[in-house]
């Protein structure tokens, strides 16, 4: 079936495992990478390796739009939204790992700007996608901060997927980075 689709062979398709601002970057890594005279071999190579380079941390502002989405009983969102536990998680493969608990809008750009130190040296060209729902200019005011601790990165600042955003409600927002991004 792919032979009639790509009789020349020339596709090569990989499940990277990612979604959301993390495949976004991953995808503008590759295609940097494979501009000019790049051989098809080196791209799907870079292109596999491209996903140990990319990170991604969202800021859950209510926990009641993933319960009503069945990704976390009626119950725990309740009482989570009444003890302002505002999770951050990361997507991975298998499923979102909790990778911390915030309680306010301070707390989680702590969180991120910790988050980007311990993976992306200041001196480094990286790329950095600020994502937001309702809140673009929070994270809009947030992005100078990062653009001043890391000026050799690019640094974006873009809505999440609407799907991402119907999942995760208003006030949702997300941090992706991409180390060593290709010029």
């Amino acid at each position: 079936m792919e032979k009639n689709h790509d009789p020349q062979d020339r596709m090569t398709v990989i499940d990277t495992g990612t979604a959301s601002g993390r495949l976004a970057l991953i995808v503008l890594a590759v295609a940097a990478f494979a501009k000019g005279k790049k051989r098809p071999e080196d791209v799907a190579a870079f292109a596999g390796d491209a996903v140990k380079n990319a990170e991604e941390y969202i800021f859950l502002d209510r926990l009641a739009y993933l319960a009503a989405g069945g990704r976390l009983s009626k119950s725990g969102a309740f009482f989570g939204d009444m003890l302002r536990m505002k999770p951050v998680v990361t997507p991975l493969a298998d499923g979102a790992k909790k990778a911390g608990l915030c309680r306010s809008r301070e707390e989680q750009e702590v969180f991120a700007l910790k988050t980007l130190e311990k993976s992306l040296a200041p001196d480094e060209g990286g790329f950095i996608l600020l994502e937001y729902s309702d809140n673009h200019d929070q994270v809009e005011a947030f992005s100078h901060a990062v653009r001043n601790r890391y000026p050799r990165s690019r640094v974006v600042v873009h809505p999440l997927s609407l799907t991402s955003g119907a999942h995760m409600g208003p006030g949702a927002w997300a941090v992706a980075f991409y180390r060593n991004f290709p010029e």
